[in-house]
């Protein structure tokens, strides 16, 4: 009696699906998963195209939907968290130029701490479009006082 010969045919399950999110969305590299998973690289990127691509995004939007819902609970940490969150992108890209997920990546990874957080927020605040206005500018030198 003759066997087939060779491995048995990758299967991309439900479960690996969520998985392979779970895994990039942790920075994990596609050799890593796919190693991880029993499988060569081109197998990986062929059955999870879609989750090596948005796998980080959504996992994240998840995460943010969950702290939503413990902020609401009353969740004291989950509030101060979007605070941070709210804060960051709004420090690093007020005018929404620059990838906010990049700048949050820099928090979470402990690249920014408070202090340089305040810094940045510090010279956002005024200036013209703002509720400030220019109240938050020097003040002119007197007439006069300027050297010739």
């Amino acid at each position: 009696m003759a066997g087939k010969r060779g491995r048995k045919p990758f299967k991309a399950t439900v479960a690996r699906k969520r998985q392979v999110e779970e895994l990039v969305s942790c920075g994990m590299s596609q050799d890593d998963i796919a190693r991880a998973l029993g499988c060569t690289t081109p197998t990986l990127v062929k059955h999870f195209g879609e989750q090596l691509k948005a796998g980080a995004a959504k996992k994240r939007a998840h995460v943010i939907a969950q702290l939503y819902k413990a902020a609401g609970k009353g969740n004291v940490a989950a509030m101060k968290k979007l605070h941070e969150l709210h804060t960051v992108a709004q420090a690093l890209d007020p005018l929404g130029d620059q990838d906010k997920a990049g700048a949050a990546a820099k928090v979470n990874n402990g690249k920014l701490g408070k202090k340089q957080l305040a810094q940045i927020a510090a010279t956002q605040v005024g200036g013209e479009g703002s509720e400030w206005g220019s109240d938050l500018d020097p003040d002119p030198p007197p007439p006069g006082s300027l050297p010739n």
